[in-house]
């Protein structure tokens, strides 16, 4: 099984903007956003894991 980590964030951080707002922010706009999107990503699976369900793979890992 592969990690969809990064496309979950992208398609996460995607469906906050029509596509006027979208095109209209910069790559490094685009890339903190989608960073700071795989960091809750990962907070999410650990809260998971923590809480007695199946662990998963950190994006870090």
């Amino acid at each position: 099984m592969s990690d969809h980590t990064f496309e979950d964030a992208y398609a996460r951080v995607r469906g906050r903007h029509d596509d006027r707002s979208w095109f209209a922010l910069s790559p490094r706009e685009i890339t903190d956003s989608i960073y700071q999107e795989i960091r809750a990503i990962d907070r999410e699976r650990l809260t998971q894991a923590t809480m007695g369900f199946s662990p998963m793979a950190l994006a870090a890992e």
